[in-house]
């Protein structure tokens, strides 16, 4: 949640729940022969907006404008990529550290690594 502080700047409540809550038994149809069947694509269409409004709803509102790109508008953006991106960034400066040879052993069993597979070909 700290993270969240300086880079909140204003909250809009959006409409939930338009979309009510269905069970599978709804989409029973009885068919001429007198067999009970569901309505597989009913229900699919059914599930597939339920499920958009509840979790998507949050992200996504109609009508919702971005703000002008400006200064106070990219440099939040940017320090969320740079925090995201930061298990990346521990990936590639462990690749550098076995590349530079900086732990030597670590180094090795990398070298032992890539020669097995080398050798099995693989």
């Amino acid at each position: 949640m700290w993270t969240m502080e300086r880079r909140v700047a204003k909250v809009r409540p959006l409409p939930v729940g338009t979309v009510p809550v269905r069970s599978r038994g709804d989409f029973r149809v009885v068919r001429s022969n007198g067999r009970i069947e569901t309505d597989w694509e009913g229900w699919a269409r059914y599930a597939l907006r339920f499920y958009a409004e509840k979790y998507g709803a949050q992200y996504i509102e109609y009508g919702s404008s971005p703000p002008k790109p400006s200064k106070q508008t990219l440099v939040p953006n940017i320090e969320r990529l740079l925090i995201a991106s930061a298990p990346i960034q521990v990936f590639i400066m462990s690749v550098r550290r076995v590349c530079r040879w900086e732990d030597q052993s670590e180094t090795l069993k990398f070298l032992g690594l890539y020669l097995i597979f080398w050798g099995c070909d693989l």
